[in-house]
């Protein structure tokens, strides 16, 4: 999981570069990059991770996955709904709860798990919104890796290298693969 906290500014500095109050992320890639949750069970409607200067990460998830994304994710603010069709009115209730319900939000229009549906929803729930398209600016700040990714990934490259060197040492006539998996 990547804190939020170290990079924060920067990724609130983009928002505001944008021209962007608020910014509903539901790319399941940047979902996990920005909270460590994979979203593997969002198989409907989106689960829009809120970031807006001075309120807290917040995220808005299926009640069935609530548990889940507690345990993986760093987010502590997380509301939950029920049914599919409650995901757009939860969405717009912290929204106007944060006082954004006039704001301008960006919105990756062009991810596939982000219907046209689910933006006409959200418009109708709150009619005054203007919903702006943010292609690539979660993946370009992104992009630019903090002191602790670095480190973090220098960590997995080295786990990464030792898996592969165990793996070779490993191998020879007869081994089965359970006798390898159980070395690496």
């Amino acid at each position: 999981k990547i804190a939020l906290g170290s990079r924060g500014a920067t990724r609130f500095s983009a928002m505001e570069a944008a021209g962007l109050d608020a910014l509903a992320v539901t790319a399941y890639s940047h979902l996990e990059y920005l909270t460590g949750y994979d979203g593997s069970g969002g198989y409907f409607a989106p689960f829009p991770l809120i970031l807006a200067p001075g309120r807290p990460l917040t995220y808005v998830v299926r009640k069935y996955e609530e548990d889940a994304v507690r345990v993986q994710s760093c987010v502590s603010e997380i509301v939950p709904y029920r049914q599919e069709g409650e995901q757009a009115q939860v969405w717009a209730d912290v929204l106007r709860g944060y006082g954004l319900g006039r704001a301008r939000i960006g919105l990756e229009l062009g991810c596939w798990n982000l219907a046209p549906c689910d933006v006409a929803r959200l418009q109708a729930e709150l009619p005054a919104l203007t919903i702006v398209d943010a292609p690539g600016l979660v993946a370009s700040v992104a992009a630019v890796k903090s002191d602790v990714e670095i480190d973090v990934m220098r960590r997995a490259m080295a786990l990464t290298r030792l898996a592969i060197e165990t793996f070779h040492r490993s191998l020879r006539e007869g081994v089965s693969e359970a006798e390898v998996a159980r070395a690496i």
